[in-house]
């Protein structure tokens, strides 16, 4: 269901054997959601940690996406990943078109571009049967067709409105409801990012840097 360039980058790991490679993608979400959580203090920490379990038991991406939303407001290119996944959770690359600042907004096309040519120079072939799976699957949305239009159109005005007011915070619902599969709790996971999305004060500023300053004597 993802793009082959996500199959080239996992397949050393899906090598292991079974219980590997389930020992290894649970380590690698649980230290990426111990990331996302850490700014909260440890009495919202644990609680929002466990309200994670379900994606941590179903091994999804939501975490990832998560860290996605985090890292993508300073590396443009690091939306790629959403784009190359789970494609609509990309919305979150129009921030930077929202706020004019069109040398990310083309940073974060072309590395996701030339990734694609990249990888579809190795397997041609492969790139045309996902692309063919993703034609044939257009109408496997659970909710109607409309529902999603209108799900992606919330979605594109909430990073409008979150880039204009600088509410970072809105990209992650953005990236939920852009989902194409939006069943159950476990999607919401990227709800996670919140926390440190709300530490985004200024585009120019690192994430952390707030508590860099509380650090400081000055």
């Amino acid at each position: 269901m993802y793009s082959p360039a996500f199959v080239a980058v996992i397949k050393p790991l899906a090598l292991l054997p079974w219980p590997l490679f389930c020992a290894a993608w649970l380590g690698i979400e649980a230290a990426v959601l111990f990331w996302l959580v850490r700014p909260l203090r440890a009495r919202w920490a644990i609680p929002v940690a466990l309200l994670c379990l379900p994606e941590l038991v179903v091994g999804n991406i939501y975490i990832l996406l998560a860290a996605t939303a985090v890292l993508g407001m300073r590396r443009p290119a690091a939306w790629s990943f959403g784009i190359l996944t789970k494609i609509t959770t990309g919305v979150g690359l129009l921030w930077f078109g929202s706020r004019g600042d069109w040398k990310r907004l083309l940073q974060g096309i072309g590395k996701t571009v030339l990734i694609i040519a990249v990888f579809y120079a190795v397997d041609p072939a492969a790139w045309s049967a996902w692309v063919q799976f993703l034609f044939d699957n257009r109408n496997a949305t659970p909710d109607s067709r409309v529902s999603f239009v209108v799900r992606c159109l919330i979605a594109v005005a909430l990073v409008v409105v979150g880039a204009r007011k600088q509410w970072a915070f809105l990209v992650a619902p953005a990236m939920v409801l852009a989902l194409r599969v939006l069943v159950g709790m476990v999607p919401w996971t990227i709800l996670v990012a919140v926390p440190r999305l709300l530490m985004e004060g200024s585009p120019d500023r690192p994430v952390g840097d707030n508590q860099a300053k509380k650090r400081s004597p000055a």
